[in-house]
This record gives C-alpha cells, structure tokens and sequence, in this order.
C-alpha cells in the first residue's frame, strides 16, 4: 500500500500567507475619470474601469475559497490522524 504523510500546519501556514498577501491588495480604486473630450474613448476606459473592479472581486472571492478549502483540509487531515490512533 503507498502511503503519504500531509501536515496540517502547513497547510494553515500557506492558508495565513495566502490570506494575507489576499488582504494585502486592496481593491482597485479608480478616481473620477476627467472628461476627455472623446466620448468614445471615455466610455471605453469607463468600461475597462468596471470590469478590472469586477474581475478583481471574483479573483478576490477565488481566493478567500481556497484559503478555506486550506483550512479545511487540514482539519480532516488533523481529524483523520486523531481517528486513526489507537485508543
């Protein structure tokens, strides 16, 4: 039978760095955009403005999933340990 050895501080060690190199990076703020006289290339960066905001939330949210997937999984793994000693 193979075997393989997980430990769970580690994954708790990589789910507070995750986390906070997560928390590190606020989310983006654009300043007001001045009127650039060009309508089109004002709505255009209007656009740009909104979706880098929308796709850095969903990234944000990706991440905060699988910083808790981390801890979780290193509570099975913990659990699974605890289950298996001989009482």
């Amino acid at each position: 039978m193979s075997t393989f050895c997980v430990e769970p501080e580690a994954l708790r060690v990589a789910a507070a760095q995750l986390r906070g190199a997560r928390q590190a990076e606020p989310a983006p703020q654009w300043p007001a955009l001045p009127d650039f006289g060009e309508q089109v290339l004002q709505a255009v960066a209007r656009a740009f403005a909104q979706k880098v905001i929308a796709v850095w939330a969903t990234r944000a949210e990706e991440i905060d999933e699988v910083v808790e997937r981390l801890r979780a999984s290193a509570d099975a793994y913990e659990q699974a340990d605890l289950d298996g000693v001989a009482r």
